[in-house]
């Protein structure tokens, strides 16, 4: 059986107050939204997380993988619908 170590949720339509129970829903050992609480990012303790720059409508992190040793960068992103209407 696959066990993910990252999980993000945009847009998940509840209070940061809640966070912490999802975390322990989804058995991850940390979670951080951005600064609306619009993009919720949760992760294992196989990765190691620093963010990096966060706003309105995006959370960049530099992640790493403890046990394959592998570094990268992730940019979850929401779009701003009034660009689009």
């Amino acid at each position: 059986m696959h066990q993910l170590s990252i999980i993000a949720i945009l847009e998940p339509f509840s209070d940061t107050i809640h966070i912490q129970n999802v975390k322990s829903q989804l058995a991850m050992e940390h979670a951080r939204s951005n600064c609306n609480g619009k993009i919720w990012l949760f992760w294992s303790m196989d990765i190691d997380c620093v963010v990096l720059e966060e706003d309105e409508q995006q959370i960049t992190c530099d992640m790493g993988h403890n046990e394959l040793q592998t570094q990268f960068k992730i940019t979850l992103c929401m779009p701003n619908a009034k660009i689009f209407s």
